[in-house]
C-alpha cells in the first residue's frame, strides 16, 4: 500500500495532475469544436434562406414587371377619351407611390463602414445602422425630397429600414456598404436644410470619431428607379380619432 507521504505517491500525484488538466483541456476543445461546427451550419443555412428568398423575390418583380408591361400595351390599343384620362390619372398615382421610374435635380447623401478596427472598441460603432439610414431618410423628407432610394431601392409608404447582421434590409432585400441615398428635389435648398439637420452634423462628428464614411454628392442628375413590390396592405385597422 502506497503512503500518502511517501517518494512514490508524491511522483505519482503531479502525473495523476497532468492527466487530468489534459482531459479537460480535451474535452474543452472537443466542446468549442463542436460549438463552432453549428454555429457554422447555421449561419449557411441562414444564408441559403436568404438567397432563395432573393431568388423568390426577383423572379416575382420579374413576372410583376411582365404582367405590366401586358397591361400598358392592352390600354395603348384602345383609344378612348375616358381611358385616357384614366390613363393620365393612373400616371400621377404611379408617381406618387412609386412605382414608376423619375429623374431630375437632386442630391445623393453617400454613407459607409469604417475600414477595420481594433477588436477592443463596439463593431456597430464602426458600422452603418439602419437608425442611421432611417434618420438621413426623414432628414431627405423634410427637406422636400420628392423620391428617394437607398441602393436603387425605392421607398415607398410601405418600406421598411431594419439591420440585417452586418448589413441593412430595405424592401426586403440585403443591402451592404456604401450606402447611396439618392433624393430628388430642389438641389439647393434640399442641400442646404439636410446639412443644417441634426443627423448631418452627427455624421460629421463620427466621421472623425468612429471612421464611418460621409460625403453629399451634387449630380446633374438623379434616377430614382421604380419600386416594384407589392403594394397591397394586409393589415390595416381604422382607429377612432381622440
Amino acid at each position: 500500500m502506497i503512503k500518502r507521504n511517501s517518494p512514490t505517491a508524491r511522483a505519482i500525484a503531479p502525473a495523476l495532475v497532468v492527466g487530468l488538466l489534459a482531459f479537460l483541456l480535451t474535452v474543452d476543445l472537443s466542446a468549442q469544436n463542436s460549438a463552432s461546427k453549428i454555429n457554422a451550419t447555421r449561419r449557411s443555412e441562414l444564408a441559403a434562406i436568404v438567397a432563395e428568398r432573393q431568388k423568390s423575390t426577383a423572379a416575382l418583380e420579374s413576372r410583376l414587371a411582365q404582367l405590366r408591361a401586358q397591361v400598358a400595351a392592352i390600354a395603348a390599343s384602345a383609344g378612348s377619351a375616358t381611358l385616357r384620362n384614366l390613363q393620365e390619372a393612373m400616371a400621377g398615382i404611379e408617381a406618387a407611390s412609386g412605382s414608376t421610374a423619375v429623374s431630375g435635380p437632386g442630391i445623393v447623401v453617400r454613407l459607409a463602414d469604417a475600414g477595420p478596427t481594433d477588436q477592443s472598441t463596439n463593431q456597430s460603432d464602426s458600422r452603418i445602422q439602419d437608425v442611421d439610414l432611417q434618420e438621413v431618410v426623414n432628414a431627405l423628407w423634410d427637406a422636400g425630397a420628392e423620391a428617394i432610394a437607398i441602393n436603387g431601392q425605392r421607398l415607398v409608404s410601405t418600406s421598411a429600414i431594419r439591420n440585417a447582421g452586418s448589413a441593412v434590409l430595405v424592401n426586403f432585400r440585403v443591402l451592404t456598404s456604401p450606402y447611396l441615398v439618392e433624393a430628388i428635389g430642389d438641389q439647393s435648398a434640399m442641400r442646404a436644410s439636410f446639412e443644417a439637420s441634426t443627423i448631418a452634423h452627427r455624421f460629421k462628428t463620427w466621421e472623425q470619431v468612429y471612421g464611418l464614411g460621409f460625403s453629399i454628392e451634387q449630380p446633374s442628375t438623379v434616377q430614382v428607379s421604380a419600386y416594384t413590390g407589392s403594394v397591397r396592405f394586409r393589415y390595416a385597422q381604422i382607429q377612432n380619432a381622440r
